[in-house]
């Protein structure tokens, strides 16, 4: 039954950039051997939760937050990024910049954590969303948890849209072992909530 409905301009992702990006966007799982430059992974960490300035209350996050509680903290493990060593980086905002967290290539027990995906294994980086869901429920109660989430996912999605407009591409992951993934980061008390394995297609 057709009744009541409005047909809307055909699909032209020509028309602009963004557009382009969001429908050549696609999940990968295999990738090629490959370096990733420092610039590209420092581009995708800023537009997860990098500072901007908004003119009115001055510093904000690149991923819209409930009354700004900024509760995610994002980390990446360097399997294959030119100038730098392997090893799980915290991304700090503020100063947009990493801090070793965890030396060493740790991809094997990613990959373990996240149920033997060995996606985790073979990406030349990973992005680990987490987050301390305190800074937002002490305000909002329990609801802060829905908005935490809502935050997280908009972080994703900018990392993976930075990504395809760099050439690279990544996969959303959500099956793994919480404590297992918090030991090999370092015991960190985070809660992780999104991996993403990131590179160049093989």
């Amino acid at each position: 039954d057709n009744k009541g409905k409005v047909s809307l301009d055909s699909i032209n992702p020509g028309q602009s950039e963004l557009k382009k990006i969001i429908y050549n966007r696609t999940s990968l799982r295999d990738y090629a051997d490959k370096e990733v430059s420092l610039e590209k992974a420092g581009d995708i960490l800023w537009v997860t939760e990098g500072l901007t300035i908004d003119g009115i209350s001055g510093p904000t996050r690149t991923s819209p937050s409930a009354g700004a509680t900024n509760p995610l903290t994002v980390y990446i493990f360097a399997r294959n990024i030119k100038d730098l060593d392997q090893g799980i980086y915290r991304y700090h905002s503020e100063e947009h910049a990493l801090f070793e967290v965890v030396n060493g290539n740790v991809s094997q027990e990613l990959s373990q954590a996240a149920l033997g995906q060995r996606t985790l294994a073979e990406a030349p980086f990973t992005v680990i969303i987490t987050a301390n869901y305190g800074n937002t429920t002490s305000r909002y109660g329990e609801r802060g948890k829905r908005y935490v989430h809502i935050e997280a996912g908009h972080a994703a999605q900018n990392a993976l849209l930075m990504a395809e407009n760099k050439g690279l591409r990544g996969v959303v992951i959500g099956a793994f072992h919480d404590e297992d993934l918090q030991e090999t980061m370092g015991g960190i008390k985070e809660v992780p909530l999104i991996i993403i394995p990131m590179g160049y297609g093989s």
